[in-house]
């Protein structure tokens, strides 16, 4: 899904069950859409206004009720998110760390590691009610429950390059991603 309000582009995997109070809360006046995830980001939209990114996702997910894994890529920020209420996430870069791959379940990236060049020990798992953040100054892992958690995301490590490429596959930059965890 895209948002029309901010190009966000979102990928979301689960059931959102109230999408009509997400929606009324982001302020739309307008029929419901047939997607739950239009209104799922709707709200996120809504939030982005007035909150940081962390804050964003603890609000949005204290209101979510359902499941509900989501990526998002910001192309204003040039910044990349992954966030799960169920932990039914797991992600994994390449041997040469230029590109994130991620799934809702572990055996989709085992179908794809000879090609990443990386052994399953290097796919990672991101645990119910945490996010991790992508941009080209660093990556961040953050329970969005835990405000303590949130960290600075200046100071999460170094990425070189854009998240964004002019080709437009979306490759995540170089890291060691050493402080994930």
């Amino acid at each position: 899904v895209v948002s029309a309000a901010s190009s966000l582009v979102a990928v979301h995997n689960g059931i959102v069950a109230n999408p009509e109070e997400l929606w009324a809360l982001a302020g739309k006046t307008t029929e419901l859409p047939v997607l739950d995830t239009q209104a799922l980001i709707a709200y996120y939209d809504f939030l982005t206004q007035n909150n940081n990114i962390q804050e964003c996702y603890r609000l949005l997910y204290e209101k979510i009720e359902g499941s509900a894994s989501l990526a998002l890529l910001n192309p204003h920020d040039n910044r990349l998110s992954l966030s799960t209420n169920t932990g039914s996430l797991y992600y994994v870069m390449n041997k040469d760390k230029t590109s994130l791959f991620f799934a809702s379940e572990i055996l989709f990236l085992d179908e794809i590691l000879d090609d990443l060049q990386v052994q399953r020990s290097s796919i990672k798992y991101l645990s119910p009610s945490h996010a991790i953040l992508v941009n080209k100054d660093g990556m961040q892992n953050f329970n969005f429950t835990d405000k303590a958690s949130y960290g600075d995301l200046q100071s999460a490590g170094e990425l070189n390059g854009d998240l964004i490429s002019n080709d437009y596959s979306a490759p995540v930059s170089k890291s060691e991603a050493k402080n994930l965890y």
